[in-house]
């Protein structure tokens, strides 16, 4: 046996038994707000709030962070300048506005990475929908990006099952080690790994359908310079390695919702409000079983008369002996028995509240209000997912980016660069992201309001002087998603004010000659 494989598959198990304590946690999220994923039921569902809280939640987060229907990211390219003084080199701050060739540069890289992302081979917003609904619900998601010359645009998308990860982190908290533990029909891992003895035997034998055991692990591994992650495939049954390769990046996009343990596991809104679901449930099963009764209350019928089995089908007809006094009637049902109506809201409206839904049901429950104040309630509520959209950005989407711009790279499908390729800044403009800077849109209005409101302007003209125009127009327009094309560029704009300049200049010297 390798001693690598050995030492691999031990630490395999150290994993899945450390991760012991989640799995009574996954199995409740799996009965009342995942019950689809029981392959052969769990326990019978009577309400479906937390159920559409997850899909509303999960469909909200990627229309409002990775919609397809239009731009959610940009990038900024910088290159290094050397510090005359200290002859330290830094990234220049905003090198665009003097070099054209560098803004095109830019777009080009742009307008690759997000043709990979919109190119429906590569099935990233159906699997980043998957992505989603596994992170609401249990906390933790992983996406997983695969690089192949075979595939469309040399990579694909998959949101993974999270029962399938085992993964653990550095000192700093990321996570850069996974064990993916999955099954593979012998007839895929042949076509997988063609050269393969073992499958190979096993396709001869007519064993294409029995399912094998596979453990993919990536990790860290520094000493290789060429691939600073080594990917191993281990055949788990038979304890031997089937394949052994290298990736330029980490492949696994590991997100979680909020951690709170030093295992690295996150936890979700589901399991946040679990008490409010379970009594919800009960509540409703109690309720349910009230209404049957009522609709269909148990008879009180006598001992002797009437001829057996009764009938209770409507337009039935029941046989009894002649003088026989006594009716078929109901047992009155028990009137102190009431279901809490006003318990029930208490824990629906936790539910909602602990989903978000109070963000994507706004517009819809504020007919009253004008639009700018729904707008701004809006913003409000999107601000207080500050934390979570700071994480989703840090663990998947700064990953996910730079390891497509990477890819890509790699195989000269980007705008080519002479010299030492700039570096990128990403940029987030989706509604989400942007509403965490909204701030700075209401308060630089409200300082423009006030000059205008109290009057100091008509006094002090020159108050106007501490704002510059041109900046604030560019800071409206990026809080507020204008494209990029309705702006001027720093050339364009310059040439049209020089332009005015010269005809203003012009028009001067003709009244200065008229008189």
């Amino acid at each position: 046996m390798d001693i690598k494989v050995k030492h691999l598959t031990e630490r395999f198990e150290a994993l899945k038994q450390k991760r012991q304590k989640w799995e009574g946690v996954w199995a409740e999220i799996d009965q009342f707000v995942c019950p689809q994923s029981l392959l052969k039921g769990g326990k019978q569902i009577f309400d479906s709030t937390p159920i559409w809280c997850r899909e509303q939640l999960a469909s909200g987060l990627q229309m409002l962070l990775v919609n397809p229907s239009y731009p959610w990211f940009s990038l900024e390219a910088k290159t290094e300048v050397k510090d005359q003084a200290s002859g330290i080199r830094m990234a220049h701050l905003d090198p665009e506005l003097d070099d054209p060739q560098l803004k095109l540069w830019r777009d080009g890289v742009e307008k690759g990475i997000s043709s990979v992302f919109s190119n429906p081979f590569n099935n990233f917003y159906n699997q980043a929908h998957v992505f989603f609904l596994t992170l609401v619900a249990y906390g933790t998601a992983v996406f997983y990006v695969e690089e192949s010359q075979g595939l469309p645009d040399l990579m694909s998308f998959r949101s993974l099952p999270l029962r399938e990860c085992y993964f653990e982190g550095n000192q700093f908290g990321q996570v850069n080690t996974m064990y993916r533990f999955f099954h593979l029909s012998a007839q895929n891992a042949a076509r997988q790994w063609g050269k393969d003895p073992v499958f190979q035997k096993m396709l001869i034998e007519n064993r294409q359908d029995e399912e094998l055991k596979i453990l993919h692990v990536v990790r860290e591994n520094p000493a290789n310079k060429t691939f600073p992650f080594e990917s191993l495939h281990i055949d788990f049954d038979n304890t031997r390695l089937i394949e052994e390769k290298g990736y330029d990046y980490f492949p696994f996009l590991v997100t979680r919702w909020m951690v709170e343990d030093a295992d690295g596991y996150g936890s979700a809104p589901g399991g946040h409000v679990m008490p409010d679901i379970k009594l919800l449930n009960t509540l409703r099963q109690d309720h349910a079983k009230i209404m049957k009764k009522a609709l269909d209350p148990p008879l009180l019928v006598p001992e002797h008369g009437y001829h057996l089995p009764l009938s209770i089908t409507p337009g039935s007809i029941n046989f009894y002996r002649n003088g026989i006094a006594d009716p078929i009637r109901p047992v009155t049902p028990m009137e102190d028995v009431q279901i809490s109506f006003e318990e029930m809201a208490q824990c629906r409206d936790a539910i909602l509240k602990a989903f978000y839904i109070d963000i994507f049901r706004m517009g819809k429950e504020s007919k009253e209000m004008t639009a700018a104040e729904v707008q701004m309630r809006s913003e409000e509520q999107m601000r207080l997912m500050g934390a979570i959209v700071g994480r989703i950005e840090s663990e998947f989407l700064n990953p996910l980016i730079l390891a497509v711009y990477q890819i890509l790279g790699k195989y000269q499908r980007l705008p080519k660069w002479e010299g030492n390729t700039p570096s990128l800044d990403i940029r987030y403009i989706s509604p989400l992201a942007r509403s965490q800077k909204s701030a700075a849109y209401n308060s630089t209005e409200a300082i423009l309001s006030f000059l205008q409101r109290s009057g100091l302007a008509n006094v002090y003209p020159d108050i106007y002087d501490n704002i510059n125009p041109d900046n604030l127009i560019k800071l409206f327009a990026e809080l507020k998603g204008v494209p990029a094309d309705i702006l001027n560029s720093e050339e364009e704009k310059n040439q049209i004010r020089q332009k005015r300049k010269f005809e203003m200049e012009q028009m001067q010297q003709l009244q200065g000659g008229m008189r």
